[in-house]
């Protein structure tokens, strides 16, 4: 057997073992590379649903306050028309814990809400909404801030403060809260549109008032 023969034997059994120990070591590649890929999947499933839990826990939350609280400021400013002295300083004090827990969830519902492909009614008047809001807190922290009884002005805003508030309130209401919100049920919540259009109705009724001032 010629050198030629000899060496071609030689290549042919090298190109062999080659192949020999190639496909596993890419077998193996792929297997790895499937994994890492599963991996990170199952990372961005986990984290879109750790993302809509937490959002749906923050809509249940914000709608309680707005629906519990604000309610509470509405029959708050009623006692407000009689009381003077010390007693107005209490009920002004109840009002602003009211005012301050409701009020700022009203605010992060029509964020949240403006910026969901179907709130875009609520996007159209986010800014008119929010203003009006601003100046509402701002007209119900002046109301009654003095001993004196209340004047026929001061009475007529406290009137439409008083709807204002009853509205903010029954818009929260109209979306069911489970009273133990599990994970699930969050989820649900801040995936249907019931939440968006009761925030659109109150939004609106933001909008109104300010309108009328």
């Amino acid at each position: 057997m010629d050198d030629k023969t000899m060496q071609g034997d030689a290549l042919d059994r090298e190109t062999a073992g080659r192949r020999g120990w190639y496909a596993p070591v890419v077998s193996v590649l792929l297997v790895l590379s499937l994994i890492g890929n599963v991996y990170l999947y199952t990372l961005v499933l986990q984290d879109g649903r750790d993302r809509r839990e937490a959002e749906g826990h923050q809509l249940a939350g914000d709608l309680t306050a707005a629906s519990v609280s604000l309610a509470s400021a509405s029959r708050t400013l009623d006692q407000l028309v009689l009381a003077q002295g010390a007693d107005r300083v209490r009920i002004k004090v109840e009002l602003e814990g009211d005012l301050s827990a409701g009020l700022p969830a009203v605010a992060r519902l029509i964020g949240a809400a403006a910026g969901k492909p179907a709130g875009s009614q609520v996007k159209a008047i986010e800014e008119a909404a929010l203003s009006g809001l601003q100046a509402a807190y701002a007209k119900l922290r002046e109301l009654g801030a003095h001993t004196e009884p209340l004047s026929e002005a001061e009475l007529r805003e406290l009137d439409g403060l008083k709807a204002l508030l009853g509205s903010l309130a029954s818009s929260a209401d109209s979306v069911h809260v489970p009273a133990e919100l599990t994970d699930m049920a969050a989820m649900q919540l801040a995936a249907g549109e019931r939440w968006i259009d009761a925030v659109a109705e109150a939004a609106q009724a933001l909008k109104d008032w300010a309108d009328g001032q």
